[in-house]
Order: C-alpha cells, then sequence, then structure tokens
C-alpha cells in the first residue's frame, strides 16, 4: 500500500506528538492558569516543510484581512492551489 502525501505528513506529525507527549504535557501545564499553550519545534523535517510552504500562494493573490486582533491573508478559491493546502 502506497501512502499518500497526506498521509506521510500525519504520520509525521503524529508521530512527533507522541514522542515529545510528556514535554508538551509539561509546557502546557505550566501555562494553564494564563492562557494554556505549548509550541512544538521542528514538527516537520525542513525539506518537507519548505515544500509545504512553496505551495501557498502568493500574497498578492490573497485578500488581506486586518482587524484590531490579528491580521491575515486568506484565499477561499482553494481550487486554485495545490490540493494538499485542501486537506
Amino acid at each position: 500500500m502506497t501512502l499518500t502525501g497526506t498521509e506521510v505528513i500525519s504520520n509525521l506529525i503524529y508521530k512527533k506528538l507522541k514522542s515529545e507527549r510528556a514535554a508538551l504535557s509539561e509546557n502546557f501545564e505550566a501555562s494553564r492558569l494564563k492562557i494554556g499553550f505549548f509550541y512544538i519545534d521542528d514538527l516537520l523535517p525542513e525539506n518537507l516543510a519548505q515544500k509545504c510552504f512553496s505551495m501557498f500562494p502568493d500574497k498578492a493573490e490573497m485578500r488581506s484581512l486586518k482587524s484590531v486582533s490579528e491580521y491575515k491573508h486568506v484565499s477561499a478559491q482553494m481550487d486554485k492551489h495545490d490540493k494538499l493546502l485542501e486537506v
């Protein structure tokens, strides 16, 4: 059986979460009373992360949304982008 690109990425993320579970739990518990967060360095291999990044459209092709709480670029026409971004 051949895995799809999304299955490969899902498996990599799962393995990373599983291997870092104790540290992630500690980080979350230490911040739980304020906001409750954790972060994961090197979630994907760098070459794969760069490939995923390259699939996103240029900012000029997206709408810019600004508010008091956030500034982001969005694109609703996912059919114009790589299939991996639709997952």
